[in-house]
This record gives structure tokens, C-alpha cells and sequence, in this order.
């Protein structure tokens, strides 16, 4: 398998050293699509890619469907699988924000209520005490909640315990700003399930209800469809994978399913073939493939229409893409209302990354150009790295210019231009001993966002074990970096070789341990929680 691998790697490195230079005048589509496929193969066999067996593309160009299909198989852990096709479902993730933005901001048209208008408003949810600061409870719009300038770390790992979408008014009363309203840029999911709750509110329907009547059906992306309520298991999905410890893993379709139980921010599962239309409705101004209106361009324009700063140190992975040390820059420099607004060789774009449990998404749409291009895979995809050499390789072959990257550069990226990159992947010591006697660990702690967290020692194998909500963890002790409290944080049960973290940690007052910090969970905001038992 080694030898036949390189052998086709050998064949592509020679032939894409023949080739891009003289395909770039009056390109056909036959040799356009043989380059991406030869692309995207190669880049498949990498060794850094050996963890991502499932990939989607699509491209769209002057209205017109040029290229959608699968590589790869569907089932990460059985090669022999099927072939993915471009009607093929991959979890899109964070992609699922623009229609949530594109729904809401259409039944709020239809309505006649601006984007602007205040969330504690008679028209929308009719509450002043929504949120725990005046300054929130008072002033903050629609907009504030789609462009992530709420001032709200992001706290993902709610879903957890408090992952209902009738959790979110209770979260939402017990989240602490980060910054004040409209001065910063916190990314976060947990706004976008409070979105489709007001959907709910206003369309008088499920989200999903009203997502498929209003967007999904006149748009005939009749393969999408909902992680969080679909029988995934019959359906024809590229199965979410994640590699843990040298080894790839099927994440457990009621993992997936729990996940997206919230709405609004990544529970949209969709196909290369519907993605292409979506990027078609938004390039042509909100129009079907039948040239039909199913949105009002007035509210296209208010989707990219700008609104918070993104400032680098959200988007440090940007920088692998950026000239000087890159050969070009791909930036992301404002996020609208589920896009992010930027540039490509200087032509403007709107894109938008989606990462989940097991699937890596990426789309990008250039409007003086009339081009889209977006790319599914299953797996992870450290710093973007494989989703965007392959979304701008395929954008710079349609828009006619020779590719900054070619098949035999693939696998070394993102050397020669960057020299410091790690995949960092988490290995748990399994063999340290505690520094305490492990019953003192043991209680129930408390925190007024998240709920109650308990700790137990297992006297079958003399370990503990923290539960919180439907996560339950195994923990082994971290002591080698002379950290006497801390222990990595195995996943059990339907997180078994899917999550893992690297530490949570317990404080100790001088007399007993009293927290036990989630470090990992929210770095910007760590969550404590304090003993009560």
C-alpha cells in the first residue's frame, strides 16, 4: 500500500509539473475538473491528511453548477466503503449560521421589524430581563447577536448539560460579559440558538419547520436536512470521524444528534450538489435555480452588510495564508450576519469556516466574479489548513490564474513558507500518580451558568470519574508538570475516543479542595465551580 501510494504521488507531482503552466488560457471544463480531482487525490494521501477519509466539493460559476462530487469513502473507519457523491450529506457546522441569519432576518422583513430592532422589543421576545447587565437587557439588537459583539465568551461546551433549545433563556440570564455590547468580537454559538428560538417565536414553527418551507424547498435543496432530528442513521452521510491517539473513530450518531440538539449555530447537515445552489441564491441576489426570488435582495444586502472588526488574534490560523510569508493573502476582516467579509488576490469575498465533532467545512463567494466554491470533509482539520489550500487551489483554477499551490507542494504545506507548524495532538499520560488521596477530589460543585458537576472515585479501578450532564469523563492524574491538582480529562461513554481534554483543575483552600476549574472548556472565561457537597 506504501510503495502503491507513492507511486501516485510520484505520477501526480510529475504530471501537475507539466500541467498547470499551459491549462490557463481558454480552459476547458474536462481539464479544469481533472486538475481538481488530482488535487484533492493527492492531498487525500498525505500523511496529515491520512484522517480525513470524506470530502465534498462543489463549484458554482455564472449561475451554472460546474463541478460537484465526493472523494474518499463515507465510513471513516471501513476503506471500503462507498464513494461519497455530491448528494452525499456532510455536517456543514458553522455554514448552518447563514441560513439561520438568512432565515430570521426574512421572516423579520416579512414582518416588518429591522434587523436592528432591541431583543427585550413587544415584537420579538417581549422580556427586559433576558440578560443578567442593564447594558444587555436594554440594548441589544438582532444584529449584535448575529455579528458576535454581544460581549459573551462563547461557552460551547453548555451543550453538555443545558443543550435544549429551552436551556437558552437560562443560560442566557447567567452568562458574564467578556466586554461591553458592540466593542469586541467574542465568536459565539450560543447567541445563534437563541436566534432560532426567536425564529421559533416568530415563524410560530420549528426551526427546522420553517427553515425547510422558507429556504430549503423554493431553493430545491431537497437532500439537506437537521442533525438534531433526522434518522441520520439511514441517511446517506459521510460519517463524522475523529482521530484520537493515532487511531480514527466513528463519532456515535447520538453524540452527533445531542450535539445539535441547539439550534441555529452547526446542526444543518447538507450535500456538494445543494451547496452549489446555495451559493448560487446568494450570487444571484436571492433567486432559485429557476430564476424565481426567495429572498428580497434588500435582505442579501443586509446579510453582507458590515458590522464587527474580526481582529487577528480570532483568526491566527489566517495567517498561513498571508503575504509576505504566504504566496497570497486570504483574509477575514469583518463578520456580517453568518459570513465573514474579506479578500482573495485583492478581489472581495464572503466566507465562512465550519468546524463540529468530525466534520471540516469551508465555503467562499466572489460576486464580481459570479464563483463559489465549497469543500466538506470528514475528520479534523488543524488551522484550516486542508480546507483552504484546497477551496483557493480550486478558486484560482476557475478564475483563470496559475494556482499558488500545486499537488506536489500539498503534503509539505505549510512548509517551505512556515517552518513552526504542529499538529499538537493530545496524548494522555495514563500512569502518574495523585498527590492527594483521591476521596478528597470527590463531591458535587456547583456553577450558576452551567449547573452541577460530580466527581466520584470508581472503586473497581481506583480512578475518578466527573459527570456533567450527559458527558462523563475518566480522570487520570497530571502530576509531571509539578501541577499536584490537575488530571486529563478522558471522554466515556458516547465520548469515548471522541473528546478528550488536557486538564481540568482542582483548587485547594489549605484545608480542602473547594473548585474544580474546566480550564479547557472556555479559556477565555474559565468556568469554576465551586464545592456544595
Amino acid at each position: 500500500m506504501f510503495l502503491s501510494n507513492l507511486l501516485l504521488v510520484t505520477v501526480f507531482s510529475f504530471l501537475t509539473s507539466v500541467i498547470p503552466c499551459t491549462i490557463f488560457s481558454g480552459v476547458n471544463a474536462s481539464s479544469t475538473e481533472e486538475l481538481v480531482r488530482r488535487f484533492v487525490e493527492t492531498s487525500m494521501l498525505c500523511n496529515k491528511h491520512k484522517y480525513n477519509p470524506a470530502v465534498s466539493i462543489s463549484v458554482v460559476k455564472n449561475g451554472s453548477l460546474l463541478f460537484a462530487d465526493g472523494f474518499g469513502h463515507v465510513d471513516g473507519t471501513n476503506s471500503s466503503s462507498a464513494r461519497p457523491t455530491s448528494d452525499t450529506l456532510f455536517g456543514i457546522a458553522s455554514l448552518t449560521k447563514a441560513f439561520t441569519a438568512t432565515l430570521l432576518a426574512t421572516l423579520m422583513e416579512e414582518k416588518g421589524i429591522p434587523l436592528y430592532t432591541y431583543l427585550k422589543s413587544s415584537s420579538l421576545f417581549n422580556n427586559n430581563h433576558m440578560f443578567d447587565k442593564y447594558e444587555h437587557r436594554t440594548y441589544a439588537t438582532v444584529k449584535d447577536t448575529l455579528s458576535h459583539r454581544m460581549g459573551f465568551a462563547n461557552h460551547n461546551f453548555l451543550r453538555f448539560g443545558k443543550y435544549r433549545s429551552t436551556d437558552i433563556f437560562d443560560i442566557c440570564k447567567n452568562l458574564k460579559k467578556k466586554a461591553a455590547i458592540r466593542t469586541s468580537f467574542y465568536y459565539n454559538n450560543i447567541m445563534y440558538g437563541l436566534m432560532a428560538s426567536l425564529i421559533e417565536k416568530l415563524g410560530n414553527d420549528t426551526y427546522e419547520s420553517l427553515m425547510t418551507s422558507h429556504l430549503l424547498r423554493p431553493l430545491g435543496m431537497t437532500s439537506t436536512t437537521f442533525s438534531g432530528n433526522a434518522n441520520i442513521e439511514q441517511l446517506d452521510l459521510a460519517r463524522h470521524c475523529i482521530d484520537t491517539e493515532g487511531s480514527l473513530y466513528n463519532v456515535p450518531y447520538s453524540f452527533t444528534r445531542k450535539w445539535a440538539e441547539m439550534a441555529g449555530s452547526g446542526n444543518i447537515l447538507s450535500s456538494a450538489s445543494d451547496m452549489g445552489k446555495w451559493m448560487n441564491f446568494f450570487l444571484s441576489g436571492g433567486k432559485n435555480s429557476s430564476g424565481h426570488t426567495v429572498v428580497q435582495e434588500s435582505v442579501i444586502d443586509d446579510i453582507f452588510h458590515g458590522e464587527n472588526p474580526i481582529p487577528q488574534s480570532a483568526v491566527d490560523y489566517m495567517k498561513y495564508f498571508t503575504q509576505p510569508e504566504a504566496p497570497v493573502t486570504l483574509s477575514q476582516d469583518v463578520y456580517l450576519l453568518g459570513w465573514r467579509k474579506g479578500y482573495y488576490r485583492g478581489l472581495p469575498i464572503y466566507s465562512h469556516t465550519g468546524s463540529t465533532w468530525g466534520s471540516s467545512t469551508m465555503i467562499i463567494i466572489i460576486p464580481s466574479k459570479h464563483l463559489g466554491v465549497y469543500v466538506g470533509m470528514t475528520g479534523r482539520d488543524k488551522d484550516y489548513l486542508f480546507r483552504t489550500k484546497v477551496v483557493t487551489y480550486i478558486a484560482d483554477l476557475y478564475l483563470g490564474v496559475t494556482p499558488w499551490i500545486q499537488p506536489n507542494q500539498s503534503c509539505d504545506f505549510p512548509e517551505p513558507f512556515f517552518s513552526d507548524w504542529s499538529s499538537n495532538k493530545l496524548y494522555i499520560d495514563r500512569d502518574e500518580n495523585a498527590t492527594r488521596p483521591l476521596n478528597e477530589y470527590e463531591g458535587i460543585f456547583m456553577n450558576a451558568l452551567y449547573g452541577q458537576v460530580t466527581v466520584a472515585r470508581n472503586q473497581s479501578d481506583d480512578l475518578l470519574y466527573l459527570q456533567y450532564g450527559w458527558a462523563h469523563f475518566k480522570l487520570y492524574p497530571r502530576t509531571k508538570d509539578s501541577q499536584p491538582d490537575e488530571f486529563y480529562m478522558e471522554g466515556q461513554g458516547e465520548l469515548h475516543n471522541i473528546i478528550n481534554f488536557a486538564e481540568c483543575v482542582f483548587s485547594h483552600n489549605g484545608t480542602h479542595i473547594d473548585k474544580v476549574l474546566m480550564t479547557k472548556w472556555e479559556p477565555s472565561d474559565v468556568p469554576e465551580f465551586a464545592r456544595v457537597a
